[in-house]
């Protein structure tokens, strides 16, 4: 046989090595599945975030549309053709499941699991400065009509 020696070995594993294995395996699952359930959760509410910033725009256009002042109360209807989508088009869904209400101009508009499971998520607030920024400048249009 060409000259090399053939060396014959038992096939498997020890129970050692499949102790190790299973132990390594495990490790990064427990390890890896709450990293992939925050980012899960965190892009849900990021999309619930960025669908209350569209209604808010709705709702400010609606309002200069119809020469509303602060205490206007738009319906999600009156606010779907603001929303890019038509006039047939689909209201925005929250991704979790909660339910939008616009509120009156003067609010923002808020999604039905901001009280419940993740406080300060869901909510357009204070802490985003985007948002603050876009609220103060529509605020300041609204007052100068």
């Amino acid at each position: 046989m060409n000259g090399f020696k053939i060396e014959t070995r038992m096939k498997g594993r020890t129970l050692v090595k499949s102790v190790c294995a299973t132990v390594g395996v495990g490790l990064v699952v427990v390890i890896a599945f709450p990293i992939f359930m925050r980012a899960r959760l965190t892009t849900a509410s990021n999309a619930c975030i960025n669908n209350l910033r569209q209604i808010e725009g709705a709702k400010q256009q609606w309002a200069l549309e119809n020469h509303s002042r602060s205490n206007g109360i738009p319906t999600m209807a009156d606010l779907q053709p603001y929303l890019g989508r038509g006039t047939a088009g689909s209201l925005p869904v929250c991704p979790l499941g909660g339910t939008y209400t616009a509120g009156r101009l003067a609010e923002d508009p808020k999604c039905s699991i901001s009280d419940s499971a993740w406080p300060n998520d869901h909510v357009l607030n204070e802490t985003n400065t985007w948002w603050r920024d876009f609220k103060y400048a529509w605020r300041a249009v609204l007052n100068r009509h």
